[in-house]
């Protein structure tokens, strides 16, 4: 089993990493992807990412597979890269020449062009009532109306959850910061879900079952959605999208319904904001981080000084596409 994640993980680690120097040296003909060492994001089926991590030191990779770890090398990685144009299936025979890899991966640079290009390779920018990418100073950078746009704490969250379908993939990248703070949390949706729902079935079943409102209004702009909290499959049941925003969530329930609901999400909020269920992540200028918004929840702590991050959201069915047919994930 450890092999076949692996393979899974050669085959298509490039493409999944975080940091894309699109003027680099690497090849004479060049990668897809070519990428610099890179923190947690590569994607595998359900089954595989209950027992497979993937973790960073400061010169490797760790694949920790069912209580296993192997030590990998970002330039070994690079070298037994398995897409179809570093690697003849037919033959089984490598077809990128070990000259033309540099040992010096480079970092992105801090600037929102190469930025863009970096997240253009991986699907298309999902352009919404932001732009398609936004520079964020936390001085009130842009016109509208969100925390967003400030340097205060923000708990966990995802994003857009006024949309009636809400981007999937989310990318942030830190331009610049001279100052204290302002860690990025991330945490696992899904995981908090299921948590619910071992726990507190009759939680769960509320908000999987319970249609609630998100909203976001200011002068020329009014969007809404309506959706329950958790969203399962129609035919198997697992958990589709996690639509989870204290700040945006509107409702209006019977009398009868409402504290039955905010038990429901008062359980599941408790499970979120225990702090073992966290990553907390330092942002640096040069490192691209996508996240899965229909179930990474994402958050900062308060920050001082300038800081500039820029940040934006990739269509969803367009990488799950080209997931699909990479290999990536299954079908």
């Amino acid at each position: 089993m450890l092999s076949r994640v692996l393979r899974k993980l050669t085959s298509h680690f490039p493409a999944r990493r975080r940091n894309v120097n699109p003027g680099s040296r690497a090849s004479t003909r060049p990668h897809p992807a070519v990428t610099s060492a890179s923190k947690r994001s590569c994607m595998f089926s359900h089954s595989d990412a209950k027992r497979t991590a993937i973790l960073e030191q400061a010169t490797h990779l760790e694949l920790v597979h069912d209580g296993q770890v192997i030590q990998l090398h970002p330039f070994w990685l690079r070298d037994n890269c398995q897409c179809s144009s570093c690697f003849d299936h037919a033959t089984a025979q490598r077809m990128v020449r070990f000259q033309d890899i540099d040992p010096e991966i480079q970092p992105v640079p801090a600037d929102i062009e190469s930025t863009k290009m970096v997240c253009q390779r991986v699907s298309h920018l999902h352009e919404t009532i932001f732009g398609k990418i936004m520079s964020i100073t936390g001085q009130g950078s842009l016109s509208l109306d969100d925390t967003y746009f400030t340097n205060i704490a923000l708990d966990a969250h995802t994003d857009l959850s006024y949309y009636q379908h809400a981007p999937g993939i989310q990318f942030f990248h830190c331009l610049y910061h001279d100052g204290k703070g302002g860690e990025t949390l991330m945490e696992d949706g899904f995981y908090c879900a299921q948590k619910l729902l071992e726990t507190e079935p009759e939680a769960f079943d509320v908000l999987a079952n319970t249609p609630v409102r998100h909203s976001y209004a200011e002068p020329g702009v009014y969007c809404q959605s309506l959706d329950t909290i958790i969203r399962l499959h129609p035919y198997t049941k697992e958990i589709q999208q996690l639509r989870f925003n204290n700040y945006r969530r509107t409702m209006s329930l019977p009398l009868d319904r409402t504290m039955k609901f905010y038990r429901s999400i008062g359980a599941l909020t408790d499970i979120i904001e225990d702090q073992r269920n966290v990553h907390w992540e330092k942002l640096h200028p040069g490192t691209v981080y996508f996240i899965d918004n229909w179930r990474v929840m994402h958050g900062r702590r308060a920050y001082t000084g300038e800081r500039t991050l820029c940040g934006g959201y990739l269509d969803r069915d367009s990488w799950m596409c080209k997931a699909q047919s990479l290999g990536i994930i299954d079908h």
